[in-house]
């Protein structure tokens, strides 16, 4: 049989098996259950009881069922799953398991519910017995007694059993848990920016207010300057953004505060935001030129981005585990012991820094992607 047809046959199967066990509950219970409602004085809210009850069995050991997810972690596709029978098996099991709990969790609220109509009972039967006896008669109710006991017994029985359940599959899970294995699991990317920002500043100095007109006009002429550059070396003007010029006048003057000299200074950018980061590290090499015919330039350092970081965050987070998986096989095989499915699982944040850098991040277009994932596994025998 195949893994596909397994687990389609397995799934089928034990969710007929849960509800096969919910029913037999139900049947085992439903004349006792029949028996308190009946005897009950609200007729019209026993009778809702009764017609709950099938109900208030069989569904919560479905929602058990279907409750399990086949996806995780390191399973999340249809190939993944299909393709390892062990996890299909464990799988199954953890539907039967939480079927059961359910089912358990459902009777303790039943047996509430019947402890609460035995008490309504009790408490009616002790009016009509004292009521009696304010007449005379003195003769016990045998039968309702009787009943009360024989219910009483089995509701003992059921919240024992069910809270020995849980305490049980407490102490089991927890001498699981102690069989496990917590590694990291390191995935890395050498990635090349997408995206790259470079501004240009340039300066026209005088020393006359006069001169404010002129300076304009060169400061017009040395951004035509840049700009041309630019596109004749592949830029578009889609990517040049033309800054504000900014003017500043500033005085100084000697110790007793006479005026000595004013300048008024003119400073614009050029900024360019591109995905060519290659033209950029050309082109900024031949601004030089521009300082050769005596254009006061800043030439910032550019700014490098990568941005495709979601496009690779599936594949990376996929490799981190399954490294992390070889590193607890390795720690197993040492061991003697077998890794079984993954307890809890963390994930570090994504990294991004220069290549050959520890903390810079935007200087190189070259970029390192990092990330560490924290694992616990269950150790099998």
């Amino acid at each position: 049989m195949s893994n596909e047809t397994y687990l389609i046959v397995s799934y089928f199967t034990v969710g007929i098996a849960c509800l096969v066990l919910s029913l037999m509950t139900y049947a085992l219970l439903r004349q006792s259950f029949r028996k308190v409602t009946e005897t009950h004085p609200g007729g019209r809210l026993g009778l809702i009881f009764r017609r709950v009850f099938l109900f208030g069995i069989t569904l919560p050991a479905l929602a058990g069922f279907f409750s399990v997810s086949f996806r995780s972690c390191e399973k999340n596709n249809y190939q993944a799953i299909v393709a390892d029978r062990a996890y299909l098996v464990a799988k199954n099991q953890e539907q039967l398991r939480i079927s059961l709990q359910y089912l358990c969790i459902a009777l303790l609220v039943w047996t509430v519910i019947i402890a609460l109509v035995l008490i309504t009972m009790r408490l009616r039967n002790e009016r009509i017995v004292a009521f009696k006896n304010e007449e005379g008669d003195e003769k016990p109710m045998k039968e309702n007694r009787k009943c009360d006991v024989i219910i009483g017994a089995l509701l003992i029985a059921l919240g024992l059993a069910g809270g020995g359940y849980f305490v049980g599959q407490t102490l089991y899970n927890s001498k699981v848990a102690l069989n496990t294995a917590e590694v990291r699991g390191l995935a890395e990317r050498r990635v090349k920016s997408d995206r790259a920002y470079w501004t240009i500043q340039y300066t026209v100095i005088g020393n006359e207010e006069s001169e404010v007109s002129a300076l304009y006009a060169k400061s017009k002429n040395d951004q035509q300057k840049i700009v041309s550059l630019l596109t004749d070396n592949g830029f578009t003007n889609e990517e040049i953004v033309l800054g504000v010029v900014d003017y500043d006048a500033s005085e100084y003057r000697d110790k007793d505060q006479t005026l000595i000299e004013t300048k008024y200074t003119l400073t614009g950018s050029v900024e360019i935001e591109t995905g060519n980061v290659d033209l950029v590290s050309h082109v900024r090499s031949q601004m030089n030129e521009l300082i050769a015919e005596g254009l006061d330039i800043r030439n910032n350092a550019p700014k490098y981005e990568f941005s495709e970081l979601n496009a690779i965050k599936p594949e990376m987070l996929k490799e981190a585990t399954q490294n992390a998986r070889m590193a607890a096989n390795e720690f197993a095989e040492n061991a003697g012991v077998k890794v079984g499915g993954i307890r809890s699982a963390s994930q570090g944040g994504f990294s991004i820094t220069d290549v050959g850098e520890t903390y810079s991040d935007h200087k190189k277009i070259d970029k390192n992607v990092r990330v560490v994932t924290s694992i616990t596994f269950y150790l099998t025998k």
